[in-house]
């Protein structure tokens, strides 16, 4: 993520804690990822799009988990402490 967005997350970070994080690729001919980061007062939706001119962006913000669609909450990742998006996987 560019590092103004790293910058927010951490910020909110320290005073809520680590974030629950969703890698979400959405289906059809569109090639973006939506990545989500959550916590229980407070939520960011970034959109990567890798052909972009501006490949990242904050497309969604809200404060309520329960606004969010099922779809982008499987939390399948975490935030490093420099603010990298890392999937969680499976190993073996």
């Amino acid at each position: 993520m560019p590092r103004s967005f790293r910058r927010t997350v951490a910020s909110i970070g320290k005073s809520l804690g680590a974030p629950s994080v969703a890698v979400t690729r959405l289906s059809g001919i569109n090639s973006d990822i939506v990545i989500t980061v959550a916590w229980e007062i407070s939520w960011y939706q970034y959109r990567v799009t890798p052909d972009s001119g501006q490949p990242v962006r904050l497309a969604e913000r809200g404060h309520e988990l329960a606004e969010l669609d099922v779809t982008f909450t499987e939390w399948n990742a975490r935030i490093t402490e420099d603010g990298r998006v890392v999937p969680d996987v499976a190993v073996g």
